[in-house]
């Protein structure tokens, strides 16, 4: 039991330091939500009284307890995107991390029973 135990440990231990290594790799984050926003302008002649919506990305974050949006730069729309995707994989990232670092202390806690 304690050698499956063993090595079990060193598969948890594999796996975190392959974790830890993504987790390196990620690059820079945003923690927001990205959605599109259409809308009317309001001017009189503009496409978008014809049902031709302007549209925006937006950015959408907490800060301090309030709800803040920021419409992002077209030229700066798929930096943003990518941002946040990379916020989303650093998230799954760290789960997996914490997951298995649980698992590595239950096999601990139960080799220190036996």
């Amino acid at each position: 039991m304690k050698n499956y135990n063993d090595e079990l440990l060193k598969e948890f231990e594999e796996k975190s330091q392959t974790l830890y290594k993504q987790l390196k790799s990620v690059g820079p984050i945003l923690k927001a939500s990205v959605s599109r926003r259409n809308y009317t302008c309001g001017k009189m002649n503009c496409r978008c009284t014809k049902g031709y919506l302007h549209t925006d990305l937006i950015i959408t974050r907490k800060i301090d307890g309030k709800t803040q949006t920021t419409k992002v730069p077209k030229s700066q729309e798929s930096e943003i995107i990518d941002r946040v995707n990379n916020w989303k994989e650093m998230k799954t990232i760290l789960r997996k991390i914490t997951n298995t670092q649980i698992k590595m202390l239950r096999i601990a806690n139960v080799k220190k029973a036996i």
